[in-house]
């Protein structure tokens, strides 16, 4: 059956599927989304970032952080950290942020 299909038509076929399966992808995200509980607002990112405890424990060099205390951005506290542990504190909290933020975008990515 391979030796006597057209390349292209192969490819056009796959090609189609392919398409489908992405749009029936993002068509499930946009339902998803479309729950007022999977909107991208404080609550989610707050529970976004508590289930990811062991990731703030891991992203800074010298310390375990709490998202809470290094990186919330209405209740964090760095006034006994010194300039310097201040920045690298916010870097690796942005680098977590990202991290649960492409988390959270995952089923929408693989639409792409």
């Amino acid at each position: 059956i391979c030796k006597s299909t057209a390349k292209s038509k192969f490819y056009k076929a796959v090609s189609f599927s392919l398409m489908v399966c992405a749009i029936g992808s993002l068509a499930v995200w946009l339902v998803w989304m479309s729950d007022e509980s999977h909107t991208w607002n404080r609550t989610n990112k707050d529970a976004l970032a508590a289930r990811m405890k062991e990731l703030y424990e891991n992203v800074h060099k010298d310390m375990a952080l709490n998202y809470t205390q290094f990186c919330h951005p209405n209740l964090k506290d760095t006034s006994q950290l010194t300039t310097e542990e201040k920045e690298e504190v916010t870097t690796a909290c942005q680098a977590a942020a990202s991290v649960w933020f492409l988390i959270y975008l995952a089923p929408f990515v693989c639409t792409i």
